[in-house]
């Protein structure tokens, strides 16, 4: 908690303002936050490489009891579940020319078929609304009101 508290003070944000921290996520989505420092990715694609070469290590000198021709050979299950995968995804390919459907296929029921009215269109352009921050906009789309503070410190 003070180290979200200390986040928030570098990046200007005050106390009343809207947080993106771990308190806004979903719960589901906390367990894969690491997967944001690339630092973390690098670790775990090498221990992910660690693994495989101890799991390859394993298959040379585990004995086998083969019932397949070629099951006997180092790799195989490893070669045979890359092969079967990449069969996979290229017959998913045909698959598509029968379940594909044309972008209008849902035309006259969906919700981008409709047309906007003009009169309650409002279009402005960044002239017109110069002190507007990314997250003003966000909270103004969400129908939350900005404070008077957070509109000066945008200006500045």
């Amino acid at each position: 908690m003070a180290m979200n508290s200390d986040k928030q003070a570098d990046s200007g944000m005050g106390a009343g303002a809207d947080s993106t921290g771990p308190e806004s996520m979903a719960p589901l989505a906390r367990y894969f936050q690491w997967t944001d420092n690339p630092a973390s990715v690098d670790r775990f694609i090498r221990i992910l490489s660690y693994v495989c070469v101890v799991l390859f290590l394993i298959d040379i000198v585990w004995p086998r009891y083969t019932k397949v021709p070629g099951e006997g050979l180092w790799g195989f299950y490893a070669i045979i579940g890359f092969v079967f995968f990449s069969l996979f995804v290229i017959a998913s390919r045909f698959l598509r020319l029968f379940t594909e459907r044309g972008a209008d296929y849902y035309a006259p029921d969906c919700v981008d078929a409709e047309e906007y009215p003009e009169s309650a269109t409002e279009q402005l352009n960044h002239v017109q609304r110069p002190n507007d921050t990314l997250s003003s906009l966000g909270r103004q789309m969400l129908g939350r009101r900005n404070s008077g503070s957070e509109r000066e410190g945008a200006s500045s």
